[in-house]
């Protein structure tokens, strides 16, 4: 089942909620088969053969009607059609510079009402359509469109998943060479996929100033749509309809659980037909391998996708040069040169208790949580983080639930934590086990070395190595520094590395898609995100309309971002690590670097692409009733208590209701506690 776009609302103004085109005349009538008058008034009958999308989208098939898509109402006649592109005159290029002139202006004339026409770059078109001496127009929007993965046809996930295994299998030269002429905007808009990884990678730790570019800072998730995009760039140079589509785990539970972690794996998603590995939910016992089973995706359209080995400055920080500019190449060697190796298993995959051997292809196993219930009682948290952030309040609300619990999901339930034997670590040090793990990782080094200072991970185990006080610090300290990145490094590198070493830095196994700023080595990664930008996008329609702000104003309201209290690089107006990410402005230079506005400004307009609501779930449905039984609760007790323990997760809290949105996520007690026990003085 399909819905209509919720995108018929742009942010920062509104269209007709009842249309997805805007009619520029009144329709004109022509005469039916019995003399009836009928109105001239053109139609958006199917997409790719769906029939109820209601909008173009770029390089699928739309089926359009002079007369309304009843065929049986159209009388014989010639109808002539002209579809012209509408040139975007604040852009550099008004027109896609790629865009064949023959595209620009389309003109046919066909004996009947209907028509199937493929509509390309993405933008607004003029269609008009006149038979006889009527005569009618309509304007459509032809987006890309971000949908639910089991809402996508088969054909359109296979041709995702052909493009990023092309990605994954194909060297930049050699890509540019076969796929380059295909690409939209230029032959360079074709990278390995490796490149993306590096991107992420180096992107979140090169610079020790400004520290991360990509994570921890109020526009982490602008940022990770941003990269994201690059991918999808390249994606489209081997197949330009495709999208990155977004797993949206509530409405999957809706489908699928009926009381059993084990029901939630029956969902396709986890099949031959998406993205395999529903076998690995099952532990595998007493298959001979001394370092326990491997869990890689065998199965699903990306089976087998590899995970890289190699190690070194040639390899990783090349690509770089060409993606980014010399700034972040010459980042990426100067880490090398002071660090070598030292926080890597393999290639760049972040230090975990796995053999070479056992991180040679993607591994995960979705919902495996150290054998618990946690999975569960988690997409029921987000079954209720929704329904709030399509209420919040003000925009710090919305950014806090999509930067953490959110985006925190794929890491945990759908990469899967477990040990090699089965032992279970203990719950209340998790937060420290995972992305302040990876925070600590990357945080202390011995220069010239190729072993990390604090921690070594072997075979079946992680241990500390020392207490990390004669270690160097990566990432500078910056005097009154009062920046998201600074609130989380603080929290990392205090209690959690304590926390670690109270429990002998031994943490448990994941999948690739672990706390690793490489996570997205596994393909199952940008779904995920994507889901933490469809929340995004709820949360900035609900705010646009509530306050008629425009989005990119409430961004820049923010107080970290008003008063520039990021760290360098991370404040509004400051230029990103990205260049030909977005469409240039017509007085821009092409090539340069984007600013954070230029992006949040691009992605907020929903000009070339936007999202499809999968169907509503039921808000009775006894999957969200789920209580957890806490073992371990970690409780807190009083207001000012909240407001440290959200710091130390990178969540600002100023106000009593931000205090009870915070304790009602499943992270403030621990996996296993969704108890908190704050109480709250007032407003």
């Amino acid at each position: 089942m399909y819905t209509a776009l919720i995108a018929a609302e742009v942010l920062g103004f509104s269209v007709n909620p009842n249309t997805t085109s805007v009619a520029s005349n009144t329709a004109s009538s022509v005469t039916g088969p019995e003399g009836e008058p009928i109105d001239l008034a053109l139609r958006v009958c199917s997409v790719n053969g769906v029939s109820t999308r209601q909008e173009p989208e770029p390089w699928r098939p739309t089926v359009l009607s002079a007369i309304g898509c009843d065929k049986a109402l159209a009388p014989a006649m010639e109808y002539c059609w002209k579809i012209q592109y509408l040139p975007r005159a604040n852009r550099l290029h008004p027109v896609p510079p790629r865009m064949p002139v023959e595209e620009v202006e389309v003109t046919r004339c066909f004996p009947n009402a209907s028509f199937e026409h493929m509509f390309t770059f993405p933008g607004e078109y003029r269609a008009c359509v006149t038979a006889g001496t009527s005569e009618a127009c309509v304007t459509l929007k032809n987006r890309y469109v971000h949908r639910h993965v089991m809402s996508m046809t088969q054909q359109e996930f296979d041709e995702y998943a052909h493009a990023l295994n092309t990605l994954r299998s194909t060297s930049t030269v050699d890509g540019r060479a076969t796929y380059g002429h295909r690409c939209l905007d230029a032959d360079e808009d074709f990278y390995t996929h490796d490149a993306f990884v590096a991107l992420h990678f180096f992107g979140s730790s090169a610079n020790r100033t400004s520290a991360d570019r990509l994570h921890y800072l109020v526009l982490q998730e602008p940022a990770h749509q941003a990269w994201t995009m690059l991918v999808q760039k390249a994606i489209r140079c081997v197949s330009p309809a495709a999208s990155h589509p977004f797993f949206d785990p509530v409405h999957d539970a809706s489908q699928h659980y009926t009381g059993t972690l084990r029901s939630l794996l029956d969902s396709p998603v986890w099949g031959p037909e998406r993205y395999g590995s529903r076998a690995n939910h099952e532990t595998v016992v007493g298959n001979g391998t001394e370092h326990g089973h491997p869990y890689y995706v065998t199965d699903g359209r990306f089976a087998n996708f590899t995970i890289s080995q190699t190690q070194g400055p040639d390899y990783w920080c090349e690509p770089l040069l060409d993606l980014s500019g010399p700034s972040l190449h010459q980042l990426c060697r100067d880490l090398y040169t002071l660090r070598h190796d030292s926080m890597f298993s393999v290639g760049i995959s972040l230090m975990q208790p796995k053999p070479a051997s056992l991180l040679e292809y993607v591994s995960r196993r979705p919902y495996f949580f150290q054998g618990s219930e946690f999975c569960i009682g988690y997409i029921s948290e987000l079954f209720k983080l929704e329904q709030q952030v399509r209420t919040a309040d003000n925009l710090e609300d919305v950014i806090s639930t999509v930067s953490i619990p959110v985006h925190s999901f794929g890491h945990e339930c759908i990469s899967g934590k477990w040990t090699h034997n089965g032992r279970r670590l203990r719950y209340d040090a998790q937060q420290a086990m995972g992305n302040n793990k990876a925070v600590n990782i990357g945080m202390w080094f011995e220069r010239y070395s190729n072993e990390h200072p604090c921690f070594r991970c072997e075979a079946t185990r992680c241990t500390c190595t020392s207490d990390c006080k004669e270690a160097e610090r990566w990432y500078e300290q910056i005097p009154d520094d009062r920046s998201q990145t600074e609130r989380v490094y603080r929290f990392a590198t205090t209690r959690s590395l304590w926390q670690l070493q109270q429990n002998g830095c031994d943490w448990p196994r994941s999948g690739t898609f672990d706390w690793s700023a490489s996570a997205n080595q596994d393909p199952a990664f940008y779904m995920h995100h994507y889901y933490t930008f469809y929340f995004l996008y709820l949360g900035l329609k609900h705010m646009t309309n509530h306050t008629g702000k425009s989005a990119i104003d409430l961004w820049a309201d923010l107080p970290k971002l008003k008063n520039k209290l990021e760290r360098p690089g991370n404040n509004i107006d400051d230029a990103t690590v990205f260049r030909n990410l977005i469409p240039y402005r017509a007085g821009q230079v092409e090539g340069s670097h984007h600013t954070w506005r230029d992006i949040i400004e691009y992605q907020s307009s929903l000009d070339d692409f936007t999202f499809e609501e999968p169907p509503k779930v039921s808000g009775g449905f006894h999957f969200f009733d789920f209580d957890f039984n806490p073992q371990e609760d970690e409780c807190i007790d009083n207001d000012e208590e909240a407001v440290l323990f959200a710091a130390r997760r990178g969540i600002t809290i100023t106000s009593c209701s931000q205090v009870r949105t915070f304790c009602r996520s499943p992270l403030v007690a621990g996996p296993l506690a969704s108890v908190c026990c704050a109480t709250c003085s007032g407003e």
